[in-house]
């Protein structure tokens, strides 16, 4: 069994396979509670925010004067957002009342809302978009057959077929 490890490629499909994990549980988790980091900044006020299938990540500029917090903030899902992330639950929660834009493909969604001293930008990002590739990378990583050094192939090759003008 040491011997299925030794390879740099098989304990790069571990770690790849541990991250994928952790992903889904937060995926899972996201479906009922959110998560939300909130980042204070000189002219801005920023969040990344994990809710309802989507890696979400909103920037205001200038921050909102009142009902923002610096740090980790973890509670159940409001009842405006227990649909798949969407911008519309966003530009909602603000006192301004600005159309939002919005171009979405594949569940990657984009929204800006913008006046001239106003900008409300989101940006939602699925998990699965995240832990599909991830998975499949350390399953090809840990089941994959790994290949030989080309020094082993050449020698393997030429023993073979020693008096033969094609080699490959």
């Amino acid at each position: 069994m040491r011997e299925f490890f030794a390879l740099r490629r098989r304990k790069i499909g571990l770690v790849a396979l541990a991250i994928s994990c952790a992903l889904m549980v937060g995926w899972i988790r996201s479906l009922v509670i959110i998560d939300e980091i909130g980042f204070n900044r000189e002219n801005s006020y920023q969040r990344l925010v994990l809710m309802m299938g989507g890696i979400v990540w909103v920037r205001e500029v200038p921050g909102p004067p009142a009902g923002i917090h610096d740090g980790w903030l973890c509670g159940r899902l409001p009842p405006r957002f227990r649909s798949y992330a969407t911008v519309d639950g966003w530009d909602s929660s603000y006192l301004l009342d600005l159309p939002m834009r919005e171009m979405a493909a594949g569940g990657f969604i984009y929204g800006r809302s913008q006046t001239d001293d106003y900008d409300l930008r989101v940006w939602i990002v699925p998990y699965w978009s995240i832990v599909f590739p991830l998975t499949l990378l350390s399953a090809w990583l840990l089941i994959g057959k790994p290949r030989k050094p080309a020094a082993v192939q050449r020698e393997s090759n030429s023993h073979e077929q020693p008096n033969s003008i094609f080699r490959g």
